[in-house]
């Protein structure tokens, strides 16, 4: 077992740390379910290739179609066509469906997730998550000095045998098996079956901060997770979700999180998933990368999405916050959404990026932005047709604001005509 000091909660993990915790199967499920589908839905990986330096087919050099009148979306009414797309997926998604994969409709009327609570839920515990993840690491940085003196809680990860009594309480049967969980629900014919190592995998851990900090400091929690690990779950002995996790550590675990990260997952049918989701994350020398994708789907439609990030640059002082910086030169983004009658894709391409350092010191300065220089080529697509083209350089032009990308073209076509503006006009256009 390797050790890191983390300054972030993974509370996921200790839900499961003490065997006389009243954790029904229902509510595990709940988690596991909502999650997967709510990311696989709206969020969206394959997996990313690794970064390689621009060619003669690059993107970005490419010329972007520009609007067609007639054929694209007219930018006043984009605010109403992201609208009725936003309501096509929440009806795909919605345990209401009558189109529902049987597989889904069973685990969610078990889980007690009805119309669209399953949505507002999801996205206000992420919220919530997120605002204790800044916490804590607001909280961390003040008191290093002070952690030494602090009593460190412990929390392995959970093993053993359990089973759901009759009051929806996990009962320990046993403490085998020893690098996993099997927790079984025979009134709703349910088992759950975890590996926190796959093939003899190492767990390591880290560290970060329970409770409040006060003068003395903040208490330190040490938990242990796992580097490669899978869950499924099985309904009459079929198996009806999965998810697999994979990761590098790295020697920065503590400050920027792992080298690489994988995971993926899928719930319904192994043949035909309704709902699957897969993320990838890597961070080495030559830079940044994170793809995701997800798609869901009913016995008729289907919805998906996809994000991926690539970014070029040099890191110098990773393992510390303090003094981190990150020089970029290139950034490539795409991403797209499709639902019932609904499709829309994007792409950002930045490239020669110059006198840009991403740094705690460096963004402090009143006009970091001002001698940034470099190409920008990105459009908008909807439905098949383009709806917003920039392209141009990215260095400051004649006026006073110092801002970068007074330069860049942008076409669209609004109230009937077919416009071409700088960033500016672009701005002004889309607002309502």
């Amino acid at each position: 077992m390797r050790k890191n000091s983390y300054p972030y909660p993974s509370r996921g993990l200790g839900i499961l740390k003490d065997e006389n915790y009243n954790l029904g199967m229902r509510k595990f499920i709940g988690v596991f379910l909502g999650v997967s589908l709510l990311l696989a839905a709206c969020d969206g990986g394959t997996k990313t290739p690794a970064v390689e330096p621009p060619t003669a087919t690059d993107p970005a050099k490419a010329v972007p179609t520009p609007p067609v009148l007639g054929q694209s979306l007219e930018l006043q009414n984009a605010p109403a066509a992201m609208q009725a797309a936003a309501q096509s997926a929440i009806t795909l998604v919605s345990p209401n469906n009558p189109d529902i994969d049987e597989n889904v409709q069973y685990l969610l009327n078990l889980s007690g997730m009805q119309g669209l609570s399953i949505g507002s839920k999801g996205l206000k515990a992420s919220a919530a998550t997120g605002r204790a993840l800044l916490g804590r690491v607001a909280q961390s940085l003040p008191h290093q000095n002070a952690l030494g003196a602090q009593a460190v809680q412990t929390n392995p990860l959970q093993h053993g045998t359990y089973h759901i009594d009759a009051n929806r309480r996990m009962i320990k049967d046993s403490d085998q098996p020893s690098t996993g969980m099997i927790v079984t629900d025979a009134a709703h014919k349910l088992t759950l079956n975890v590996d926190w190592r796959v093939g003899g995998a190492a767990t390591t851990t880290v560290n970060w901060f329970a409770g409040s900090c006060d003068m003395n400091g903040c208490t330190p929690s040490s938990t242990e997770i796992p580097t490669k690990a899978s869950a499924t779950l099985l309904r009459s002995g079929v198996t009806v979700a999965q998810m697999n996790f994979s990761m590098a550590e790295g020697n920065c675990l503590s400050q920027t999180g792992p080298d690489s990260l994988s995971l993926s997952s899928w719930v319904g049918s192994a043949a035909k998933p309704a709902s699957s989701l897969s993320l990838d994350y890597a961070w080495d020398s030559s830079g940044l990368r994170l793809s995701a994708e997800g798609s869901y789907s009913t016995k008729r439609e289907t919805g998906s999405s996809s994000f991926k990030l690539a970014v070029l640059g040099n890191t110098t002082n990773r393992c510390n916050l303090l003094n981190l910086s990150f020089t970029p030169t290139q950034l490539d983004l795409t991403a797209s959404a499709k639902v019932p009658n609904h499709s829309a894709n994007l792409a950002v391409y930045l490239r020669d990026l110059k006198n840009l350092t991403l740094s705690a010191a460096g963004l402090r300065a009143t006009t970091w932005y001002k001698d940034v220089s470099g190409s920008l080529n990105a459009n908008l697509n909807y439905n098949g047709q383009t709806v917003i083209t920039a392209t141009g350089p990215l260095t400051d032009g004649p006026d006073l604001d110092l801002y970068p990308g007074d330069q860049i073209v942008t076409t669209y076509i609004k109230d009937g005509k077919l416009v071409t503006s700088d960033l500016a006009g672009l701005l002004a256009a889309l607002k309502p």
